[in-house]
């Protein structure tokens, strides 16, 4: 009876709970018809004892049959409940034995004084148990509100997590582009040490197209420059915006000279591809300028060779407007080459 209780108590049964029920019914009436058996006799209440086990039988055959229709249908045992943080199994075992004693004096004899004594006993056993389920269901009650504030804060956390993560993301990435941008680029290039290559590009033609289309149309080219470099960037390569229309690529491993140029006039060639921005066919160019390290070269080095190549490029290159030429049509407008920066200004004029 008491391991048939204890598994009744337990979160996860072993057995559905219609079998459990009958294997409970049929260790009742077992139990109470061994225990009493010797009055029953004696008061010769031998067919209710005989009785009693024939049902206590019955239950226990039509449990078993239970059983094994739930276990091939696949649903053997109840779904996973909240388990209670307290255990009724030892009240259940008071409640037992003051049933059992009720049960005795019921078919023994009916003395008052022992009435008396045994309900006494009854309430105050009654009253224990109470007090103690009382505490419990408080105590249960804070260890649930304990559990949603736990759950809370971790929900705090997993938003605090996010939230840094998305300041780190924003402190480090360009807001407009989505690409790394300076300061990220300058700790990579500290990380990497000097024996990787270094792209820097400069949009030609690209004030031009800001101020004849507005700042929206410029926008969007600079959007549509950073997908062609994310395009043409190799496995492991950071492609940084560095501000305004200066972009830089770091490679994730060293390159030769001419491997780097190679690079440079693929990136070059895919940012001359026309593109439409607002209704409108634009085109712009841009200046690469390239410079390869070695072990033990700082990446300060790197760039300012990087920064000298491309200005060098830009002054020796005389830029067009974007429209296509037509046959026959008007030639179109060159764009001066803008200064080196040690003799003027940096940009487009």
């Amino acid at each position: 009876m008491f391991a048939l209780v204890k598994l009744l108590l337990m979160p996860v049964k072993p057995f559905a709970p219609l079998a459990g029920a009958l294997l409970s019914l049929a260790a009742t009436l077992e139990g109470a018809a061994t225990g009493f058996r010797p009055l029953l006799i004696e008061h010769g209440h031998i067919p209710w004892q005989q009785g009693a086990t024939v049902v206590a039988v019955a239950a226990l055959t039509a449990a078993t049959r239970v059983q094994f229709l739930q276990m091939r249908a696949g649903t053997s045992s109840a779904p996973r409940t909240r388990r209670r943080p307290y255990s009724l199994l030892p009240y259940a075992a008071v409640a037992g034995t003051f049933a059992l004693l009720i049960g005795v004096l019921v078919v023994d004899g009916w003395q008052p004084a022992t009435w008396i004594a045994v309900g006494g006993a009854a309430g105050g056993s009654a009253l224990v148990v109470v007090r103690q389920l009382a505490a419990f269901a408080d105590n249960a009650r804070l260890v649930t509100m304990l559990d949603a504030k736990v759950a809370e804060l971790h929900s705090l956390l997993a938003e605090r997590d996010r939230l840094a993560a998305e300041l780190e993301h924003r402190a480090f990435h360009d807001a407009l582009t989505g690409l790394a941008n300076r300061a990220l680029f300058q700790r990579r290039l500290a990380s990497a040490g000097g024996d990787r290559a270094v792209l820097l590009l400069d949009l030609d033609g690209f004030k031009p197209v800001n101020d004849t289309y507005g700042h929206a149309a410029g926008d969007a080219v600079l959007t549509a420059v950073a997908v062609r470099l994310r395009a043409h960037a190799g496995p492991g390569d950071l492609v940084a915006r560095l501000g305004g229309d200066e972009f830089a690529l770091l490679t994730a491993g060293p390159l030769t000279g001419a491997e780097a140029r190679e690079r440079a006039a693929g990136i070059a060639a895919a940012i001359a591809v026309p593109m439409t921005v607002l209704g409108q066919e634009v085109r712009v160019g841009a200046s690469v300028g390239v410079a390869t390290g070695r072990a033990g070269r700082s990446g300060d080095a790197l760039v300012h060779e990087a920064d000298l190549d491309m200005y060098a490029r830009k002054a020796g290159t005389v830029r067009v407007r974007p429209e296509p030429v037509r046959a026959g049509g008007p030639p179109v407008t060159p764009i001066p080459a803008a200064p080196h920066p040690r003799d003027g200004t940096r940009g487009e004029p």
